[in-house]
């Protein structure tokens, strides 16, 4: 997570005027991560819904 929020958004884009719009905007950020975006490591699904259950699926990334 840490390395996706600096190679996709913080490096490139974010200008932040004080400490507490930062953790808003990472915040958001982490939000989309997590429930908007999908991830081709587990098979183009949002890991919430992975984690939660209601799309259940496998680590892609991992040997069995």
């Amino acid at each position: 997570m840490n390395g996706i929020l600096k190679d996709e958004w913080i490096c490139h884009l974010a200008m932040f005027r004080d400490y507490e719009e930062a953790l808003r905007e990472i915040g958001r950020e982490i939000g989309f991560y997590n429930n908007v975006r999908p991830h081709m490591s587990i098979g183009n699904k949002k890991p919430m819904d992975v984690y939660s259950g209601e799309d259940p699926g496998k680590n892609l990334w991992k040997k069995d």
